[in-house]
């Protein structure tokens, strides 16, 4: 793809064309600013309230979404792009295996989602939406010496922090979570829009060589005021298996197909053998009021200079105000 090929908007290069079709004005509008105007939208959208032949002609697009109250007029759409069916009546019924169907009156988060992973199965030209020029990533290796509920705050707080200057994404190496701000509700919630989708899963995505890394892994992310969060793998020794190449595509895929700033890994209490230095610029240590914390903290610190890939590393003590 020839760069003019691509546009500019927010800071986000947009590349693949939507053509939405309506019979619904407040609708379509609606619907049609929320996917145009999404952070790390790729698409240009062109939207039109009424089904023609001369639309489909003078809207070049790579994907269509459309109204199942023009659900006869379809056989005219192309056959050689996806086309979405919005069903008013939540039925599903795939009378054309060439058209996909969506209940239409959900939650535009989820239409969302839908159109973005039809894409990336079925549309033929990348859809990553990188972020054009500005700062490289930055990847920090977060240690608390004790994990409580107050250590949960100083995260959150440090995160906040931290958002001012950018977008996280946040991924805890612990194979159960706890930390700050997920609670058993938005697990519930997240299981319908999200799937709670896993660094396991990334990890599956990752070794099976899958196109698009990127948008898949903003798709798994829970999402929050002031960072999106990556649940962590589901058995621990998934990150062990891990090679140190595959560490650093990590941090590439990161840097080069997300719109993210920071990389935050919460490191519990090791870092795994293969996470080597070419990975983390930084390791910040918030710091504890007590001795134990100071103790702790002092280990780790030994054992990172102990470790040969991690002793050149940057680490930092970190008081967090909360």
């Amino acid at each position: 793809m020839q760069e003019n090929d691509w546009m500019k908007d927010g800071g986000f290069l947009k590349n693949i064309s939507l053509l939405i079709i309506d019979d619904q004005e407040d609708y379509g509008k609606r619907l049609s600013s929320y996917i145009s105007n999404h952070e790390s939208s790729p698409f240009m959208v062109s939207l039109n309230f009424g089904f023609s032949e001369e639309c489909l002609r003078t809207a070049g697009q790579d994907i269509m979404l459309i109204s199942s109250a023009f659900e006869d007029e379809c056989g005219k759409c192309p056959h050689d792009i996806p086309v979405i069916v919005l069903d008013k009546e939540g039925a599903f019924h795939n009378k054309n295996d060439d058209r996909l169907y969506i209940f239409k009156y959900q939650s535009a988060e989820a239409i969302y989602r839908f159109i973005i992973e039809t894409c990336m199965e079925q549309v033929g030209k990348s859809i990553i939406a990188s972020p054009v020029g500005g700062s490289p990533l930055k990847v920090t290796g977060l240690f608390t010496p004790v994990r409580d509920e107050g250590t949960h705050r100083m995260v959150s707080a440090f995160l906040k922090e931290m958002s001012l200057s950018g977008r996280i994404l946040y991924i805890s190496l612990k194979q159960l979570y706890e930390g700050p701000a997920l609670t058993e509700d938005y697990l519930a919630d997240g299981e319908k829009e999200t799937g709670c989708d896993d660094f396991s899963t990334f990890i599956y995505y990752l070794k099976q060589q899958k196109s698009n890394l990127g948008n898949r892994l903003t798709l798994m992310t829970a999402r929050f005021d002031d960072y999106d969060l990556l649940l962590p793998c589901q058995i621990s020794s998934e990150l062990y298996e891990l090679s140190a190449g595959e560490w650093d595509q990590i941090r590439t895929v990161v840097s080069e197909e997300t719109g993210y700033k920071f990389l935050v890994f919460d490191l519990v209490d090791a870092v795994p053998p293969e996470a080597s230095g070419s990975i983390f610029d930084e390791i910040i240590i918030l710091q504890g009021r007590g001795k134990w914390e100071d103790c702790i903290s002092r280990r780790f610190r030994t054992i990172l200079k102990r470790t040969k890939s991690l002793s050149d590393i940057e680490i930092k003590d970190k008081e967090v105000r909360v």
